[in-house]
């Protein structure tokens, strides 16, 4: 079960195919984002990695590493919202 991220690999931009996140990027998003979820590592079985999966208001969804630098930014900017 993803969480509503409101609180708190590689270099290519990867739109998620499944239903969680088994890859991560550190890519910024330049889309305006309409909506954030946090993956943690052990709540899907085939899929053990932390992430923060980013839906754009063209429904495209990315997952982003938690270790990107311009993450907490951006999850500032969408508490606001």
């Amino acid at each position: 079960q993803l969480q509503h991220a409101t609180q708190k690999t590689t270099k290519m931009l990867l739109p998620v195919a499944t239903p969680c996140c088994m890859e991560v990027s550190k890519a910024r998003i330049e889309e305006t984002v309409s909506e954030c979820f946090e993956q943690k590592e052990d709540r899907f079985v085939n899929c053990k990695v932390h992430a923060y999966i980013f839906i754009t208001g063209s429904d495209k969804k990315f997952c982003v590493d938690p270790t990107a630098s311009w993450l907490p930014e951006r999850l500032r900017k969408l508490e606001k919202v």
